[in-house]
């Protein structure tokens, strides 16, 4: 039946360039994957197992993934930004997990079928004319952009493959009713703190503990504050992960907020821009009455997290027992 999808009829122009293609069938151009080799040569850059990326896969998987960039940022995505994003270590490690995540299909005995295959190629938009799979088309667009027709159909094989992988491994993520209400409780719930904020140099942090001594041994807070010399301010209700104080502190000082019974007075809280010391006025409980309106909202949401915890960690186990070498660092 594939062959019958490259049997010759009138060729039509049909002036559409590479990218036309990506938008459509997503990454199945991006990719590439070596063959296997037992010796490594300079065109190499890393092996998965016995199987090889070419330096020159690698370069068109980079030169695609930065014209991708250019269309979504426009000028801001000039060298300084490629570099900024790593983009380079980026592209060889999404190569290295296509590998990864193939091979495992073919070990485990995962496979695409002809049908699945012809599927989808006739479900392919840009192959479609009046809206119907065009074999004519479909050739054609193949012939303007250099392809050769099994070369092309394989790479949908894998990409098949590789989305069947994705979904058996994230398709294990489950979600409760418990998990979802905690998610929503942890994610609602607001404190107001007060805190007194030192130098983040040493003589600030000197400053912070012995601040923290005397108000721990009796002194009340104002007093304390003066005689530390340190900016005593209170915050509005807050949830966690909103910046309150500057955007760098804003993780520690959360957690430290959120560790707090009402009264409380927090350790010594080291963070970039500064050294604090908190003490928590109000603990605001999340409305959960709220929770039935976004309970499908909710579980959505932590399934998906879930599920990307559960592949990277699938990923991490596959590429610690597959033997991962890279042998040029430099790309």
């Amino acid at each position: 039946m594939m062959r019958a999808l490259r049997n010759s009829f009138k060729t039509i122009f049909f002036p559409v360039m590479w990218l036309v293609i990506i938008t459509f069938i997503g990454t199945i151009f991006y990719w590439g994957m070596g063959s296997p080799t037992d010796t490594v040569n300079p065109g190499v850059i890393a092996t998965v197992g016995e199987t090889r990326i070419l330096r020159g896969e690698y370069a068109e998987a980079y030169r695609r993934q930065e014209e991708a960039l250019r269309r979504l940022y426009g000028d801001k995505a000039d060298a300084r930004f490629f570099e900024a994003i790593q983009l380079r270590q980026q592209v060889l490690e999404d190569l290295i997990n296509r590998v990864l995540i193939l091979q495992e299909a073919e070990r485990v005995g995962v496979g695409a079928s002809e049908e699945e295959l012809i599927a989808e190629i006739k479900a392919t938009p840009v192959f479609a004319t009046e809206g119907k799979f065009s074999r004519e088309r479909y050739l054609e667009l193949l012939r303007l952009n250099g392809l050769n027709p099994e070369a092309f159909e394989g790479r949908i094989r894998e990409d098949l493959l590789r989305r069947k992988m994705l979904g058996l491994i994230r398709g294990t993520a489950k979600v409760s009713e418990a998990e979802a209400r905690a998610a929503f409780r942890t994610a609602k719930e607001q404190v107001v703190v007060e805190y007194v904020a030192f130098p983040v140099d040493g003589e600030g942090r000197e400053a912070a503990e012995r601040f923290l001594i005397a108000v721990r041994a009796g002194t009340p807070w104002e007093k304390a504050t003066r005689e530390a010399k340190g900016v005593a301010k209170k915050t509005d209700p807050f949830t966690l992960g909103r910046p309150v104080v500057a955007e760098a502190d804003a993780e520690p000082f959360g957690l430290a907020a959120f560790r707090l019974k009402a009264g409380q007075v927090s350790p010594v809280v080291g963070a970039v821009t500064a050294t604090y010391v908190l003490r928590l006025l109000k603990r605001n409980a999340a409305e959960m009455a709220a929770f039935e309106k976004e309970r499908a909202t909710w579980h959505r949401a932590l399934l998906a997290q879930k599920e990307q915890q559960i592949f990277l960690a699938w990923l991490r186990d596959l590429r610690a027992r597959s033997g991962v070498q890279i042998h040029d660092r430099t790309t």
